[in-house]
């Protein structure tokens, strides 16, 4: 792990404060793009603090960086008590971020152009609505951030393994494999 501190995950000013149902249309866009434009640089950036590659096969990749990441999860910059009650901290949350969008690269880096990032619409009352996912995931849409937040405050509670994000790629790839 680097002695470098881990950089936090600030999405463009005009949206920082909003939820994403409540973005315009036009704020979702925005988002979509700045998230295309970082993703490349926040990816680069997990694989340099844990000095990691893209050497090996997807699956060995997020195999060890996964027990990387679940030991890093543990320590205070990453997350803190509250009442009782592990949370994921600013940097946590950025963490986690990261590696949703290093299995995002490995599925598209697969399948695109069957797999691409879109912004769901509709129904307003999708827990996705206005935020960036993958699509043709067998019949679904997957936000690799959402689920890579919530894994990782699953890791916190004990309620998964550092294997979580191999996993994940790996039940993405057989949806897309089953589908296609």
């Amino acid at each position: 792990m680097s002695d470098k501190k881990y950089s936090l995950f600030i999405p463009p000013a005009n949206i920082v404060n909003k939820v994403p149902n409540e973005w315009t249309n036009g704020e979702a866009k925005e988002y979509l793009e700045w998230l295309l434009q970082i993703h490349v640089e926040r990816v680069n950036g997990l694989l340099a603090y844990f000095a990691e590659n893209l050497n090996d096969a997807p699956e060995e990749v997020l195999d060890r960086i996964g027990a990387k990441i679940a030991k890093t999860l543990q320590t205070e910059e990453f997350s803190c008590l509250i009442d009782g009650k592990p949370k994921l901290t600013n940097k946590g949350y950025a963490l986690a971020a990261d590696i949703g969008l290093l299995v995002a690269d490995f599925i598209l880096q697969k399948y695109y152009p069957v797999v691409t990032w879109k912004i769901v619409t509709r129904p307003k009352s999708d827990i996705d609505f206005h935020k960036p996912v993958l699509t043709n995931i067998g019949h679904e849409t997957f936000d690799p951030i959402r689920v890579s937040i919530a894994n990782a405050i699953d890791i916190l509670k004990g309620h998964k393994q550092s294997d979580i994000w191999k996993t994940t790629y790996m039940y993405c790839k057989e949806a897309i494999e089953g589908e296609h």
